[in-house]
């Protein structure tokens, strides 16, 4: 993806940039790189590959490079040249830090992708410290649970994935509503949103569900969207089994004999299947009263 789409490498460190986005994923990197660098010297291999996984993975790839592509497509020339820049170097300090657990790929990655002075072995350590902003980490970071929000509630209702949705957002806070303005382009895209109201204040709107999340309130209007009175008939079976799961649940752990007999992990995985089921049946009725 880095290459295909223009990623620079080989260019240095970028002056600090200008979109929030990129000031993220800097900042967590410059955070990464100290966490890495003290497992290691603790010895702490297992834990310091998982935080390497972990970033790559749902920092790097499941974000960043998913935020990125709309800035890509539709972004001023000074925000993809920006973005280019940072993507290509973050790349590279992926690279240098991925070495000590896979040395032979990342020296060759490394040597593809830009002419070289020395080899990865030789370069230094990342030292990032510039670029941490706590701030910009926090503004991203709850743009991003706020995507995870949408799609959870759409989730919900068997809105599907690709489908476009309208979207009013209620109780903002001043902080709140500066990132997801600054960012709408992101926002949407991910959230696979059409039309967005960041200043909505009337009440519920019929036909429609929604779910509070810190100081906000989402809302998703249905109507044209999803047959309702099939959503409410599918809602209300699943309901019915939710409930029924859940009382037989409880009383097999209820039942001293079974827990008595019964593996610790077994019990607590009754436990945590029941907890996930009284939250998830919470929900559903909540779904099935704004729809009612």
């Amino acid at each position: 993806f880095c290459e295909m789409n223009g990623a620079v490498f080989g260019a240095g460190m970028p002056k600090e940039p200008a979109l929030s986005v990129n000031k993220w994923i800097l900042s967590k990197t410059a955070t990464m790189a100290d966490t890495l660098a003290k497992l290691i010297d603790d010895f702490s291999f297992n834990e310091a590959s998982n935080a390497m996984y972990h970033f790559i993975w749902d920092t790097f790839c499941a974000w960043y490079l998913e935020a990125i592509k709309p800035i890509m497509r539709e972004g001023a020339n000074e925000e993809i040249a920006e973005t280019k820049h940072v993507c290509g170097f973050v790349m590279e300090q992926i690279l240098t830090m991925l070495h000590p657990f896979m040395p032979f790929v990342t020296e060759a990655i490394w040597a593809e992708t830009a002419p070289r002075a020395n080899m990865l072995m030789c370069e230094s350590w990342p030292v990032l410290t510039a670029y941490t902003d706590t701030k910009a980490e926090k503004g991203v970071d709850y743009l991003f649970d706020l995507i995870t929000a949408v799609r959870s509630l759409r989730m919900g209702v068997n809105i599907p994935p690709a489908m476009k949705i309208d979207l009013k957002v209620k109780g903002l806070s001043e902080a709140s509503l500066s990132v997801l303005t600054q960012n709408e382009t992101i926002f949407k895209t991910l959230a696979r949103v059409n039309d967005l109201d960041l200043h909505y204040t009337d009440d519920l709107p019929k036909g429609s569900i929604s779910q509070a999340y810190n100081e906000a309130t989402l809302i998703i209007p249905l109507e044209g969207v999803v047959d309702i009175e099939q959503e409410k008939a599918r809602l209300r079976k699943d309901i019915a089994n939710k409930e029924s799961f859940i009382v037989r649940t409880k009383a097999q752990l209820e039942n001293e004999a079974f827990v008595s007999k019964a593996p610790a992990n077994i019990i607590q995985d009754k436990r945590n299947a029941l907890a996930e089921a009284e939250q998830t049946l919470a929900n559903q009725q909540k779904i099935l009263a704004n729809l009612s």
